[in-house]
């Protein structure tokens, strides 16, 4: 256990993926917060609240600070890189052998467009250069089955 600024002693830092809009008491979500003591409802509202600007459904990258005092922070990111590379293929999943067998297709604009969304969006990201990005971007590209053409 260890003591925050605030003076909170942290319980546990625990990372998910949740669709948004979409939290609720059933599983995934409801037993992994309900083992750290954290009010469900109350978590549900605040992540539904804080996702709404997406559509509903895109997964969205969530770190969950739960403390000893049954409190919590909450911090959303971007969805994964893998799901705006899914979308602009126009494919629901990947490959199954990668580098080899290839599913879609995007351009290099779309490559860039997607580093460009994550370098402005993503707080991870602001102190890595766009080219490195668009680089990552790409290296996923290849794990996912997609062509760069």
């Amino acid at each position: 256990m260890s003591k925050t600024d605030k003076g909170k002693v942290v319980k546990m830092v625990l990372k998910m993926v949740i669709k948004a809009g979409t939290a609720g008491p059933a599983p995934p979500v409801g037993p992994r917060i309900g083992q750290l003591g954290i009010p469900i409802m109350g978590f549900c509202k605040d992540f539904n609240e804080q996702s709404k600007h997406y559509l509903d459904g895109v997964p969205v990258g969530t770190i969950i600070t739960a403390y000893e005092d049954r409190t919590y922070d909450l911090k959303l990111f971007t969805p994964p890189t893998s799901y705006f590379i899914k979308a602009c293929a126009g494919v629901q999943k990947g490959t199954q052998n990668p580098g080899s067998e290839f599913v879609g297709k995007i351009s290099p604009k779309m490559v860039y467009e997607i580093a460009r969304f994550k370098k402005e969006n993503d707080p991870r990201l602001t102190f890595h250069p766009l080219p490195g990005i668009c680089r990552m971007v790409a290296g996923q590209c290849k794990s996912v089955g997609v062509k760069i053409e």
